[in-house]
């Protein structure tokens, strides 16, 4: 008998080992140079950064200012926690991206607790190194907007469900608190898309299992107090304060931006093809697994494990999110984003699955991890043929020599993967996500390269260096999407004159201040004649356009790259 113990007792330590070796390997590659790069313009890292460093200037936390005018396009709670690590640790960059890094450590916490509520804790160990394997969750966790809220409150949102759904008397009290929670911040991070996206596998769920009982607790409202609480309070001084949001937020920034038609259109939305091209690149290395993935979690409707409808949830979980933005006119390319904790635990349960006795799925998983093996094989070749045909990409030379490391690395790991496959399958995502977490400083120094073509920080160093103590106007020539001077804002620390945009139409609850904040071509002639200023170019206009077609004459190139133009109405002295 002393031996088993002693045996179980030495895989206990050693699982305890890796576990913390992990954890320390997670937070590495998260935290990981984090103050660097400087914020980029696409994704728009500068608006949040911006709007929270004005929330901090001015000491208004209801309502949010860009450009020290009242911005009212998003809901707060980015903004209250991007101010909020300002207050701990000064405006800077790291502090801006520090939110991000805290939520993608919590979003990892809340699948290991979800896979462990559905399946058992090998596969939410799993699911873990999954997601954290992905390439796309290092580079988002360090990206600031609200979509990677979203997915942890998505998440948290289904966990208390599930939780609730096997629970009764206080349990089940407790689980419904953390729905109302999860619920509401979300809300406040994204607006009423963050209620529709865990809404859709509920009521799969309720109806699958026929819990009409846990249907009529829901439809209760007493059983949304806490829910009300939390986020009436800003809504509504919102719409006393300011009038027109009510009807901004609700019509224009919900019903109206989902069918692609807002007031004004102030994004791009992406093709269907391109929208499910970036949510498979987000789920690489393990894309390639998921067609059996998704098999598997039909096969498994009900999990062997706990007896509980795991496989229905996650496929309502991820197949609500890919189609409900399929069909919405308005889909840009990263809002697949709250649908990779399904994918990582329909992957980890598979994974899980392969290491059963049984040759079926491991002979799926050795196949598929002969085809990865490939596919980066041929990633080594054509991916730095692919970022060189890319013209703002192929400025930053660096690239191909990092995407040649990066895959030939992966390359490397999926042929020991594939080993270890016949040794310990279960060794194949710690082993994926162990190289892949390892890699951060290679994806650090590709972020690195890509920022002197996608941020205002360079321009801003030439301005500052050009105006000084000089009195002098600035003045950006907006975009449609007149949040891109948020950079701008953000290294030069004062307001921007923007030129307004052709055909754009101000929201009802900008009206008020709109003359505050653009000028027409008309006065930027007056002032190109009375007044020393400096003029940066639309960065999203056609870089066919001569500098004729922008500014009066006389002017002064300062500086010219791509499609932006800094020019001066007068000579530097």
């Amino acid at each position: 008998m002393r031996q088993p113990d002693f045996q179980a007792r030495t895989r206990d330590t050693a699982l305890r080992v890796a576990m913390g070796c992990g954890l320390l390997l997670i937070a590495f590659a998260l935290f990981y140079r984090l103050g660097s790069p400087v914020l980029f313009e696409d994704p728009n890292d500068g608006q949040y950064a911006e709007v929270a460093r004005e929330m901090i200037e001015s000491g208004d936390w209801i309502s949010p200012q860009l450009n020290y005018v009242l911005f009212l396009n998003k809901p707060p709670l980015t903004y209250w926690l991007v101010a909020s690590a300002y207050a701990g640790f000064g405006v800077n960059e790291f502090a801006a991206r520090l939110p991000g890094v805290l939520v993608t450590l919590l979003t990892l916490l809340l699948i290991y607790r979800l896979g462990r509520e559905l399946f058992d804790p090998l596969t939410a160990l799993l699911a873990v190194c999954v997601y954290a394997g992905m390439p796309s969750t290092l580079v988002e966790a360090r990206m600031i907007r609200p979509d990677s809220i979203l997915t942890a409150t998505t998440l948290g949102a289904l966990l208390a469900f599930a939780v609730a759904l096997r629970s009764t008397g206080s349990h089940r009290r407790r689980a419904l608190y953390g729905l109302q929670l999860a619920l509401a911040a979300g809300l406040l991070d994204k607006g009423i898309v963050a209620l529709l996206l865990p809404a859709f596998p509920i009521a799969v769920i309720i109806t699958v299992e026929r819990r009409w009982d846990l249907l009529r607790v829901l439809a209760a409202p007493r059983s949304w107090v806490l829910f009300a609480m939390l986020v009436i309070p800003w809504h509504l001084v919102a719409s006393l304060r300011h009038t027109g949001f009510a009807w901004d937020y609700i019509v224009n920034q919900h019903i109206l931006f989902f069918f692609d038609r807002k007031l004004t259109r102030d994004s791009t939305p992406v093709p269907l093809t391109v929208f499910w091209g970036a949510f498979l690149a987000r789920s690489f290395p393990w894309v390639l697994f998921l067609p059996i993935a998704v098999v598997s979690a039909w096969c498994h409707r009900r999990s062997p494990e706990t007896g509980r409808p795991a496989g229905i949830l996650l496929l309502a979980w991820a197949g609500g999110v890919l189609a409900f933005f399929s069909f919405a006119g308005s889909r840009l390319e990263h809002y697949s984003l709250p649908a990779l904790p399904a994918i990582a635990l329909m992957v980890g349960h598979l994974l899980r699955t392969a290491a059963e006795p049984g040759p079926t799925w491991r002979r799926f998983i050795f196949a598929h991890l002969v085809v990865l093996a490939l596919v980066l094989a041929t990633g080594f070749w054509g991916v730095p043929r692919l970022l060189e045909s890319v013209e703002w990409l192929a400025q930053c030379h660096d690239l191909t020599f990092i995407a040649r490391v990066f895959f030939a690395t992966l390359s490397a790991a999926a042929v020991v993967a594939l080993i270890a496959m016949r040794l310990q399958p279960l060794a194949i995502a710690p082993l994926l996500a162990a190289v892949t977490l390892s890699m951060m400083p290679l994806v650090h120094r590709g972020l690195v390269a890509i920022a002197p073509v996608n941020s205002s920080a360079p321009t801003a160093d030439l301005l500052q260096d050009a105006v000084g103590d000089i009195p002098a106007e600035i003045v950006f020539e907006a975009p449609t999407e007149y949040q891109h001077v948020a950079g701008l804002n953000f290294y030069l620390r004062r307001r921007i004159t923007l030129l307004r945009p052709p055909a754009f139409v101000d929201p009802p609850y900008l009206r008020p201040y709109s003359d505050g904040l653009f000028i027409d071509r008309t006065e930027l002639a007056d002032l190109w004649q009375s007044t020393r200023l400096f003029f940066v170019s639309d960065p999203l206009a056609p870089s066919t356009r001569t500098i004729h077609e922008i500014v009066p004459e006389p002017y002064y190139v300062l500086a010219h790259s791509g499609n932006r133009w800094i020019v001066s109405n007068r000579p530097l002295p």
